[in-house]
């Protein structure tokens, strides 16, 4: 919806409208332009993380690489805060995010973990470590060693 309302001919077919309708009740519910740009980063943002999904519905996709979009996406989301700490409408949207995807990482991901380990003998622990943040590596650990 983002998409089709932030391209030219429909964005452009909005703005006249509500420059035709100046006078009209409906002007209220026009978007001012900083809610147009705040739109269109979310849409940046939305877009980045559908590609990234949808690069994993292919045949050539495997377990191992759901590990690594699901960091991707959480680096996305990290990215996100730091750049929009002070903006209190994108602040609010990217923590909510932030917090319901770090609640499935932490308990979700890690029977990616055990798979991936299994699938691709490069990545192991060692890719863990790495990229994961350090309070998530204790259960993570223990998960791993209980399965």
């Amino acid at each position: 919806m983002l998409k089709i309302a932030l391209s030219p001919p429909v964005y452009d077919a909005i703005l006249a409208y509500f420059r035709h309708h100046r006078d009209d009740e409906i002007a209220l519910d026009e978007l001012s332009a900083e809610q147009w740009e705040t739109l269109k980063k979310i849409y940046v943002f939305l877009d980045d993380v559908a590609q990234t999904t949808k690069a994993l519905e292919s045949n050539e996709s495997s377990l191992d690489n759901v590990l690594t979009a699901m960091d991707y996406i959480l680096y996305r989301f990290e990215a996100m805060k730091e750049e929009y700490k002070d903006d209190p409408i994108i602040a609010s949207m990217v923590n909510s995010g932030w917090a319901k995807m770090e609640k499935y990482t932490i308990d979700g991901r890690i029977a990616c973990v055990h798979y991936c380990s299994c699938m691709n003998p490069s990545m192991k622990w060692a890719y863990v470590q790495q990229q994961w943040r350090p309070e998530w590596l204790p259960k993570a650990r223990e998960m791993v060693l209980q399965y």
